[in-house]
């Protein structure tokens, strides 16, 4: 296939016969001659592509790294706030526990009264009993003296 496209050039740039000292033109871009002012005039160009987008990748770069600064700056101060809450915590938990404390000391009183409350009732409950015997010990001796009263009473 190559030797056909060499064949057809030659036939249209060779379709008049001309001397050796023309030029020949070539029908394709790729077929033309560069001269080397011509490569280094590409060469710069591609260099200056090439740096142009390095020095934008350097800056789209920086911009991602301001970013990350920028979010890194919000995760301390959103870790200084959870540092800020947890020491709320601990004040609140210390309120708590002297809260708890408190209680159980009121709840040792009332303990405390509770017993002596249940001690007052047997006291009671004792003097009571005492009570009765000495009520008993009375009516039996009232018991005794009615009758000599009343005859006392009707003798007199």
């Amino acid at each position: 296939m190559a030797e056909s496209k060499n064949k057809s050039q030659k036939k249209r740039s060779t379709g008049k016969k001309s001397s050796s000292s023309k030029v020949i033109k070539p029908l394709k871009s790729s077929d033309i001659p560069v001269t080397q002012k011509m490569l280094y005039g590409v060469r710069d160009e591609l260099k200056s592509d090439i740096s142009s987008v390095r020095l934008e990748m350097k800056a789209e770069f920086k911009k991602v790294d301001a970013r990350f600064d920028e979010v890194f700056g919000e995760f301390k101060r959103v870790d200084s706030r959870f540092c800020s809450m947890e020491g709320q915590f601990k004040s609140i938990d210390a309120r708590l526990n002297s809260m708890d404390a408190r209680f159980d000391e009121v709840l040792s009183e009332v303990k405390k009264q509770s017993a002596q409350t249940s001690r007052m009732l047997t006291l009671i409950e004792e003097q009571e009993n005492r009570n009765k015997f000495v009520l008993d010990g009375y009516r039996s001796l009232n018991d005794r003296i009615e009758p000599l009263e009343r005859a006392l009473g009707k003798k007199a």
